[in-house]
C-alpha cells in the first residue's frame, strides 16, 4: 500500500507542511485577528501564490440517505501526511456545502487529476454543480463505500475518514488510504500523464484559474458557458485590470470572440455588445462597492453572494425592451436603454 501511494503521489509537487494527528487544543488554533496578523495573512497569501499545489477532486457519499447523497469538490490543498500508516489530508473552506456530507460519511475518495481534466475541476469548483455527476463518466465504488469514482484521473485514493480539525477559516480532513484505483500514468496499460497543478499567478482562486485557463484555450464545455460563467470571466478580468472598465473591455470581447470561434457549431445568437457592456457596468459597480469592505474579497462565489442580482439575467429587461436589446444595432455596438437610464458605476 505504501509503495502504491508513493507512486501515485510521486509526480505531485506539493510543498505543504506535514500535520500531526495528535490531539490539538482547537481554541488555541483560532487566532484573534490583529493588525499585525492581518499583515502576516496578506504576506502569506502572496507567498503561497507562487507555490504549485496539486489539484484534486474529493467525492463523498451518505449511504444512509434515500436516495444516496453524493457530492464532489475541487480543492488544491492535498498532501500525503504519512506512508506508514498511509495517511493523506486535504482542506476545505469553512463553512462549506461539502462539510456536512463528509461528517455523515465514513469514507471519501481523492481523485488526482491530470492536465487534461481542467474542465472536470472547473465543474466541481462551484457548490451549485457539485452534484452533477451525470455529466461525467463515472461509476460507483464496488468496494462497499458507494463513492462516485470519476474516470480519467491519474489515480483515485479510497480513504477512511480518520479525523477533521477546524483550523482558522478551513477544515482539515485526514484519511487512511484503504485502496488505490489505478488510472492514467499509474497503470501499466495507460500512458504517463502530467498532474494538474495550480498556483495563483494573480488574483485567481483555484476555481478561477482553471476556469479561465479552459475558457482562454476554448476547452471549457459549452454547457458550462452560462450567464454565471460570463460573470466569472468579467469579474476576473476586471480585477486584473484594477477595476478599470476601459482596460477590461478589450480582454472580455477578445475572449468571447475566441471562445465563440472555437465553439462555432453550437453558438446560436452570437456576441451582443450591448448585453456585454451592460453587465460589465453592473460588475464594476459591485466591485467598487466591495473595495469599501474589509477582509478577503478574492472569492467569486462570495462576490455573487453579496450581489445576487447579477445572476438574474432578466434584470436587463428593466432597462431594455427585447426589440431594442436584440436589434442588429445593439449586437454590433452599445446602445443606450429605452426603458430607464442605465445604472452607472
Amino acid at each position: 500500500m505504501a509503495s502504491m501511494l508513493l507512486r501515485s503521489c510521486r509526480n505531485i509537487n506539493s510543498y505543504l507542511p506535514h500535520t500531526r494527528l495528535s490531539p490539538i487544543n482547537t481554541p488555541s488554533i483560532i487566532l484573534h485577528r490583529t493588525i499585525s496578523s492581518t499583515v502576516v495573512e496578506g504576506n502569506l497569501r502572496q507567498l503561497m501564490r507562487q507555490v504549485p499545489q496539486p489539484v484534486v477532486i474529493v467525492t463523498a457519499c451518505d449511504t444512509t440517505a434515500t436516495p444516496h447523497q453524493s457530492r464532489a469538490m475541487t480543492c488544491s490543498s492535498f498532501t500525503s501526511v504519512s506512508l506508514t500508516p498511509p495517511i493523506v489530508s486535504f482542506a476545505i473552506r469553512h463553512p462549506s456545502s461539502m462539510s456536512p456530507l463528509l461528517h455523515r460519511s465514513s469514507n471519501f475518495a481523492v481523485h488526482l487529476l491530470s492536465k487534461q481534466q481542467i474542465s472536470l475541476s472547473v465543474a466541481f469548483s462551484s457548490p451549485s454543480t457539485q452534484t452533477n455527476f451525470a455529466a461525467f463518466s463515472h461509476h460507483l465504488d464496488d468496494g462497499g463505500t458507494g463513492l462516485p469514482i470519476l474516470h480519467g484521473s491519474l489515480s483515485v485514493l479510497i480513504c477512511q475518514a480518520e479525523q477533521s480539525l477546524q483550523m482558522g477559516d478551513h477544515e482539515v480532513w485526514f484519511g487512511r488510504v484503504k485502496r488505490i484505483v489505478p488510472g492514467l500514468g499509474v497503470s501499466k496499460n495507460h500512458p504517463k500523464m502530467d498532474p494538474l497543478l495550480y498556483y495563483e499567478s494573480s488574483y485567481r482562486s483555484i476555481g478561477d484559474e482553471v476556469f479561465l485557463d479552459a475558457f482562454e484555450k476554448g476547452t471549457l464545455s459549452f454547457d458550462e458557458w452560462t450567464h454565471r460563467a460570463h460573470l466569472r470571466m468579467a469579474w476576473n478580468y476586471l480585477r486584473e485590470a484594477d477595476g478599470c472598465l476601459d482596460k477590461a473591455i478589450p480582454r472580455v470581447k477578445e475572449g468571447i470572440f475566441r471562445y465563440n470561434a472555437a465553439n462555432i457549431q453550437r453558438v446560436k445568437t452570437g456576441y451582443n455588445e450591448t448585453i456585454t457592456i451592460f453587465f460589465l457596468n453592473l460588475v464594476v459597480k459591485a466591485v467598487d462597492a466591495d473595495k469599501k469592505l474589509d477582509g478577503d474579497n478574492s472569492d467569486f462565489l462570495d462576490f455573487l453572494g453579496r450581489h445576487p442580482h447579477l445572476e438574474e439575467f432578466e434584470i436587463i429587461f428593466k432597462y431594455y425592451s427585447k426589440e431594442r436589446l436584440y436589434s442588429s444595432e445593439a449586437k454590433a455596438a452599445f446602445v443606450s436603454p429605452d426603458l430607464q437610464p442605465m445604472p452607472l458605476h
